[in-house]
């Protein structure tokens, strides 16, 4: 089956023999499955009966893997239930489940049957317009763009820890589906960032980056040079992973301080962008130019 959001997941009829429990499921998300309602009914229509859903799970201080249950639930008068998984560790994976109910006859006698559960890596992206309180900081009275020419984009995106996580940008209207592409491009190719949010929580620029938040908008002049407004002030440029992807200011210095691991190039690490980076690529074929060479994490529509 696939949910309404876009992830898949399998979740056949489980046919034992008679009576039979027969599945469905609904609302996965593409960060986890945990909380999924899961609904069935038990053919034959006995009422009061338990069930219990389990998965096949590692338990590390065990040192084993075992069955692993969610809390028992009890069939209608139609023999219809509904439970929900209470297992996922955030991850890109599937998981085996297993159905068990008892017989009216012999409450301690169970019948079970299993089945695969699959959650599919796609991105969810959805946009939505920008108020001044969403950018307390990024944004002042003055600023040549305002929060009315700005959209946030909301969207999941991999993690370093290799689970999914989600996140936004504040760009500019008239720039969106150039946003949208390059961030797919991105989540395809499983291109990891820590962090993906407005910078206004972190103050100013330089506490942005140390965070390595990857962020776009932020109406501010250009770092070293005070006399010069930046490209972010008008919601059409984008940092991403900013500890990874340093940037040199004019005194020589490479920033942010946390950062400075990364300016050997050479050295090829996770979150790192280069040439041939899918991202990378996708920036320059969605009309972005990079500052690589003193600014690794910088694009800009030209």
């Amino acid at each position: 089956m696939t949910a309404p959001n876009g992830v898949s997941a399998t979740t056949p009829a489980i046919a034992v023999s008679a009576p039979a429990i027969r599945m469905s499921a609904s609302n996965y998300t593409a960060s986890t499955v945990k909380g999924t309602r899961i609904q069935g009914r038990v053919t034959t229509g006995m009422s009061g009966r338990t069930v219990r859903l389990a998965v096949w799970a590692w338990f590390p201080k065990e040192r084993r893997s075992r069955w692993s249950y969610t809390h028992p639930v009890t069939t209608t008068a139609d023999g219809r239930f509904t439970a929900h998984l209470n297992h996922d560790n955030g991850r890109i994976i599937g998981r085996t489940w297993k159905v068990e109910s008892n017989y009216n006859s012999n409450p301690s006698a169970w019948f079970s049957s299993t089945f695969r559960e699959y959650k599919a890596a796609r991105i969810d992206i959805g946009t939505s317009s920008v108020t001044a309180a969403m950018v307390p900081v990024t944004y002042r009275a003055g600023c040549p763009v305002g929060p009315s020419q700005l959209t946030r984009i909301s969207m999941n995106h991999f993690g370093f820890d290799g689970r999914i996580h989600t996140g936004h940008l504040i760009v500019r209207s008239t720039d969106v589906s150039r946003f949208r592409n390059v961030f797919t491009a991105a989540f395809v190719a499983h291109f990891p960032m820590r962090v993906m949010k407005d910078p206004s929580p972190y103050g100013n620029d330089d506490n942005s980056m140390s965070a390595d938040n990857t962020s776009a908008f932020f109406c501010r002049q250009v770092n070293g040079n005070p006399y010069v407004t930046s490209p972010h002030t008008y919601g059409r440029s984008v940092d991403v992973n900013p500890r990874e992807n340093p940037y040199r200011k004019p005194n020589g210095y490479w920033y942010p301080v946390n950062g400075r691991t990364y300016v050997d190039r050479s050295n090829r690490r996770p979150g790192m962008l280069f040439s041939d980076s899918a991202m990378t690529k996708s920036f320059q074929a969605n009309g972005f130019k990079w500052l690589s060479g003193f600014d690794w994490q910088h694009f800009q529509v030209r």
